[in-house]
């Protein structure tokens, strides 16, 4: 599985490589630390070649930042840490020590059979959206005259908000457009229903959402008949550690949560959830949802994802072809998907296609006649 690189210096690599790293993602070691300890290429020895990768994403006055991410659908979850999508790190080239500049939400796991014992376990819906990352940086943090002139920033008397996505510290233009629309409001009237989780000034602080647009795309699963937003939760970090909070049932825009204790219980409710999905209940999300595992000491164990199959089989029906034709013979399903729908509409304009194509062919007269004009 690994690059082969970590037999260039075998001493570091075996020091890296036979760390005993905590259980709990909150005590998981950050990237930084790791780079500063091992540098990246011990990082990335233990993946296939590109399984992880940092890229130079801006430098500017004497800095480095670096974004590290992995190939898509590869969802990596081992190693010492699961932090790889879309962390960013800052590198001072001066003396080369990196530190975290934005953390990310982890990579959720596909099961949860390596999960023993937990205390509780809180089920959110999954959605079909984009990830967004917000960064703060409050007034008295370092960084705070360093990115005020390197990025274009929103602000206000809170401190400096950087807008990104999943992969970028701070989104693209296009991307903006359709989170001013989903969010309904100005950003400062929008950020300023979070503002308690502002409060701490020495921490920089990632707010994480997942927005939902009203638009026809074959790039997501899903189809969402308007715009919206929905909070997951927030994560407040150092260089070296990190804090992730889900959202306050009681915050604007939170994800619905359902607090278990019993491996059974939780279970039987995504059963009866996907039982009344198939129904066709509008509440029911078609991706499925998120499992929050947490220990008596309200650490955060572990983060699973599990995915309706009917939502697996809209995105590969050649793995799951009962599935999928059960799936589109159900009218109370084929319009909640995208690409569902867009296969209905293929269908139903294809014979008038073709009665067109074979009258034009048939027709003699000067074809301008039919031309739109």
């Amino acid at each position: 599985m690994g690059t082969g690189l970590w037999n260039l210096v075998p001493p570091l690599v075996k020091r890296y490589l036979s760390q005993s790293w905590p259980e709990t993602l909150d005590d998981h070691p950050s990237l930084a630390y790791l780079w500063n300890e091992y540098t990246d290429k011990y990082i990335c020895a233990q993946f296939p070649h590109q399984g992880i990768t940092f890229n130079v994403e801006y430098t500017v006055d004497g800095y480095k930042v670096y974004r590290a991410t992995y190939p898509p659908g590869s969802d990596v979850t081992w190693g010492p840490t699961r932090f790889y999508r879309g962390e960013f790190l800052l590198m001072d080239n001066s003396t080369g020590s990196v530190s975290l500049l934005r953390s990310g939400l982890p990579t959720f796991t596909r099961k949860e059979t390596t999960l023993h014992t937990f205390d509780t376990v809180v089920v959110t819906p999954k959605f079909d959206g984009s990830l967004i990352n917000i960064l703060f940086i409050p007034p008295q943090h370092p960084y705070y005259t360093l990115l005020q002139t390197w990025f274009p920033v929103d602000q206000n008397d809170l401190g400096l908000f950087l807008v990104g996505s999943k992969q970028k510290l701070v989104m693209d233009p296009h991307l903006r457009k359709r989170f001013n629309k989903a969010i309904g409001m100005t950003f400062d009237d929008f950020i300023r229903s979070y503002a308690s989780y502002f409060t701490n000034q020495n921490c920089l602080c990632t707010l994480h959402f997942e927005m939902m647009t009203k638009k026809e795309s074959k790039e997501l699963t899903v189809y969402y008949p308007r715009n919206f937003m929905k909070f997951i939760g927030h994560t407040t970090f150092t260089t070296d550690r990190r804090w992730f909070t889900l959202a306050k049932p009681s915050d604007p825009r939170a994800v619905t949560q359902q607090t278990f204790r019993t491996r059974e219980a939780y279970q039987a409710y995504l059963v009866d959830q996907r039982n009344q999905f198939l129904l066709g209940d509008a509440s029911c999300e078609p991706e499925g949802f998120v499992l929050y595992f947490w220990d008596a000491q309200g650490r955060l164990l572990d983060i699973v994802k599990s995915k309706f199959p009917e939502y697996l089989a809209v995105n590969n029906p050649k793995k799951y072809p009962k599935e999928y034709q059960d799936m589109l013979s159900n009218p109370l399903l084929v319009p909640r998907f995208q690409k569902c729908r867009f296969l209905k509409t293929n269908i139903m304009t294809n014979p008038l296609k073709e009665t067109m194509r074979q009258f034009l062919e048939k027709e003699t007269k000067d074809r301008k006649e039919f031309a739109i004009t």
